[in-house]
């Protein structure tokens, strides 16, 4: 990581620059969830201003938090049905994260507290009402805050301050409209029963403009918002103001600080701002919540605010506001309003080169990110293949167990949590520990076969192939492990490929360099000599860098600077290998340049930069060998195995199953199961199971018989393994089916000698002790390893048992020509 300074200081001083000309934003410590459901569309200045006081106040408290935003829509989705649909919606997408604190804001959020009690059941809930009088502390664990406008001290402030004798009030065409108009009507006459009042309720919005624009110097407006105009066209509230007080020819005063910035001269006015940060208060401070009076609350939510432009606009002097009033958007001083271009100005250079290396390097990251994404959807297919294994897997780091497959879990009967940590020698009976540890510390790497105790003590025979890899940037033991006694696994290639990939670095190794045409020499960053190898007495030219050009290389770099660069002015970019001057490695470089030309059009120097990609090499490189053991692992295993899509279409086959079929890909591609001719008995018995899988996201494991291509019946065991989208959605379905043919055909040849073997020993006399018997030819192994009939066998001993075992004849006879056998005979003959 050559340029990870350049690039953490360019970070620091781009914060910087941030910190000088912005608020510090506060800690991002995750400890507590917060969830606020607005009522609205997220546009709506009175819920930004409820976000905004919230998140101020938590930058003085010591409570850290993540805040989490739902919006509604109420507005536009008004179907009886949205509160359900909504409930819903949160509580999938929540169903995973714990929320501490909830906060219903206004009506139609508050419809999901009342209606819904069990949504989010285990959170303190919060409800931020219009109603006073439910407000406070509920029995069910609830806080109500009321939030009303106190219509009454925003009039009487209204008449003392604009001293209008005619005050016209403006609301839109909805009910609610006409409510505040009849409200604060009456409130006006009774306080000043000399002054006039003058409805301008549901006119259209041009009517409406063309009123105010031609009132009486004397008289005032009184914004009540204007949700729908006279011809039923809907406008959002700020927006209309902003028409009204642009046309109007006297003041236009409101009672929401939502409003301010829009043309509203001020007031005595309900803050949003206010009611975040008492939420807040209330949330972080549990003895306030219990103090507070929730009945009186109005005066809190308060205050007085002003525009400072339209105190301008109206000749309305500051003196003359009452004490304690916020003016908003005063004019600034020259350095406040110019404090960004004069910091930006002084350190511009700094973050011009920061961002030129940003912009250059994104590229690369870029492919480093499709590389990791590549490698991980390989690891995944691998995982989803490494589960369905039948074998169990087991991963460990001196002697411990650091990871383990599904497969290994249900053979011992340890779930993950438990296996890991635990040594790998208490998977197996005591008898055999010492001999298993020795080979694991040892590092022993050839099968062997040995005694496997499960979680319930019970002891069954195992056979372990294990070797060293690397994982994680760390030497660990992976083995294979076959559960003998059921005989339903053969030897399967282990397939090891990359289980990780170390994560991208977010920078990369970078130096930049100025190359003078002229005079043939170069100059360059620090950064550049560390990836080269070079010192300041370094020979900066041509001849340098053709030194350290990889030999293999040097002639085609030379050729494509001097004629497509310098000659056909063609920006420079290549990727070639170069040997470090001091170590003398090899690495590869991703070497970029732009062209500056002279007034006669020459090339007279070019700047760029010289990146270290050795690493995004070698990824590509052991993404290549990945897919290739992947690619091996299906094309030679003779399980089937098929992919197929949510309609039971077949994506994906291994050359095995094509063989059993005796379909091509394309007879069996694209097509489900009763397309390519499959029995509809055997076809509606597998549409039954990949049912079932894509409904509960389980896997499903059975038996089943199939003539394959060369007409002969034979059984198989599939195992039918949902696969997942990033949304937790069965996206994909893959099943892998092994002939078990000779396998039931080994137990029913079993079950049949076990019979004989019973009729047998019922009229002899009784035999004592374990005697090893064929399985097959039914010879018995005496005490110096002689195999003998049966017979003989039963007539010269008595008081015995006997257990089942192979001879070598049935050995070479059974499994004689298989690949498995072939090779392991082959390691014992060359075992000393």
């Amino acid at each position: 990581m050559k340029l990870k300074p350049c690039i953490i200081f360019a970070s620091i001083v781009f914060v910087a620059v941030i910190a000088l000309c912005s608020p510090v934003s506060a800690g991002a410590s995750s400890r507590t969830n917060i969830l606020f459901v607005f009522s609205w569309h997220q546009g709506m200045p009175w819920q930004a201003e409820i976000e905004r006081g919230f998140k101020e106040h938590l930058k003085n408290d010591a409570l850290n938090a993540n805040l989490f935003f739902e919006y509604m829509d109420a507005g536009r989705f008004m179907s009886v049905h949205h509160p359900d649909i909504f409930k819903k919606y949160l509580s999938e997408k929540y169903k995973d994260h714990r929320m501490d604190y909830v906060i219903f804001e206004s009506g139609p959020a508050n419809k999901l507290f009342y209606y819904y009690p069990d949504l989010f059941e285990n959170s303190k809930k919060y409800i931020v009402n219009p109603d006073p009088i439910h407000g406070g502390l509920h029995n069910d664990g609830s806080t109500v805050i009321p939030v009303t406008a106190d219509y009454e001290k925003t009039v009487q402030h209204l008449l003392a301050v604009s001293k209008g004798k005619t005050i016209y009030l403006v609301a839109g065409a909805t009910e609610a409209g006409k409510e505040r108009v009849q409200k604060t009507t009456e409130i006006t006459l009774a306080s000043a029963p000399q002054n006039r009042v003058v409805p301008l309720i549901g006119l259209p919005m041009d009517q409406l403009i063309k009123e105010v624009s031609n009132l009486e110097p004397d008289s005032v407006i009184f914004y009540l918002l204007v949700f729908e105009d006279g011809k039923g066209n809907s406008h959002i509230p700020y927006d209309a103001a902003k028409q009204i007080s642009s046309h109007a020819n006297v003041p236009v005063y409101s009672l929401w600080t939502s409003l301010m910035g829009s043309g509203i001269a001020g007031g005595y006015m309900l803050s949003g701002e206010l009611v975040g940060k008492k939420i807040a208060a209330i949330i972080t401070d549990p003895d306030l919540a219990k103090k507070t009076d929730y009945a009186n609350l109005a005066d809190e939510f308060h205050g007085y605010y002003y525009d400072w432009r339209q105190l301008k606009r109206w000749g309305i002097e500051e003196k003359s506001l009452p004490p304690g009033s916020r003016i908003l958007f005063k004019d600034m001083t020259f350095f406040e309003r110019y404090r960004r271009v004069i910091v930006l100005g002084s350190l511009s250079l700094v973050l011009i080169i920061s961002f030129i290396w940003i912009g250059v390097l994104s590229k690369e990251i870029s492919k480093r990110k499709k590389i990791e994404r590549e490698l991980q959807d390989s690891e995944n297919r691998y995982r989803g293949l490494s589960d369905a294994s039948f074998e169990g897997i087991l991963v460990t780091k001196k002697g411990k167990i650091i990871d383990a497959n599904k497969t290994l879990e249900e053979m011992f009967g340890y779930s993950l949590e438990e296996a890991v940590g635990m040594n790998a020698a208490d998977l197996m009976a005591s008898s055999e520990r010492e001999d298993v540890l020795k080979k694991v510390l040892s590092g022993y790497e050839r099968s062997y076969e040995t005694l496997g105790r499960k979680k319930d003590g019970s002891i069954f025979p195992i056979e372990i192939h294990a070797k060293m890899v690397s994982f994680q940037d760390r030497q660990v033991r992976v083995s294979a492990v076959r559960d003998l006694s059921e005989q339903k696994k053969a030897q399967t290639l282990l397939m090891e490929s990359e289980k990780r990939l170390i994560e991208a670095q977010k920078v990369a190794k970078m130096g930049y360099y100025v190359f003078n045409i002229k005079t043939g020499y170069w100059t360059n960053s620090p950064e550049l000599d560390k990836l080269f190898g070079i010192g300041k007495s370094f020979n900066r030219n041509i001849e340098g860098w053709k030194q350290i050009i990889h030999p293999d290389h040097q002639e085609e770099m030379i050729d494509y600077l001097q004629v497509h660069v310098i000659g056909n002015h063609q920006k420079f970019d290549r990727e070639y290998k170069i040997i470090n001057q001091s170590n003398q490695k090899e690495y590869w470089v991703h070497g970029r340049g732009d062209l500056k030309l002279d007034a006669d059009g020459a090339a007279l120097e070019m700047f760029g930069t010289i990146q270290d990609i050795t690493q995004r090499r070698q990824m590509e490189k052991e993404l290549r060998e990945s897919q290739q053991n992947m690619a091996s692992v299906l094309n030679n295993t003779h399980d089937l195995i098929v992919r197929l899509d949510r309609n039971f279409r077949h994506i994906f086959a291994n050359p095995a199953l094509y063989a059993a079929t005796g379909l091509s890909p394309e007879e069996y591609l694209g097509k489900t199961n009763e397309e390519i001719g499959m029995p509809e008995e055997l076809s509606h018995f597998f549409k039954t199971k990949h049912e079932k899988v894509l409904a509960t996201g389980k896997p499903e494991v059975f038996t089943f018989g199939f003539r394959t291509h060369n007409e002969s019946l034979r059984e198989f065991q599939a195992v039918v393994t949902p696969e997942f989208n990033p949304d937790g959605e069965v996206e994909t379905i893959i099943s892998i089916m092994r002939d078990i043919t000779e396998l039931k055909q080994a137990e029913s040849e079993k079950n049949r000698i076990i019979k004989e073997l019973e009729k047998t020993l019922s009229e002899v006399k009784t035999l004592r002790g374990l005697i090893p018997i064929c399985s097959r030819c039914k010879k018995i192994r005496d005490d110096q390893g002689y195999w003998n009939n049966l017979e003989t066998f039963l007539e010269e001993h008595s008081d015995a048992s006997f257990s089942h075992g192979m001879c070598q004849g049935c050995l070479e006879e059974l499994y004689g020509q298989e690949d498995w056998y072939i090779k392991r005979k082959q390691k014992e003959e060359s075992q000393p």
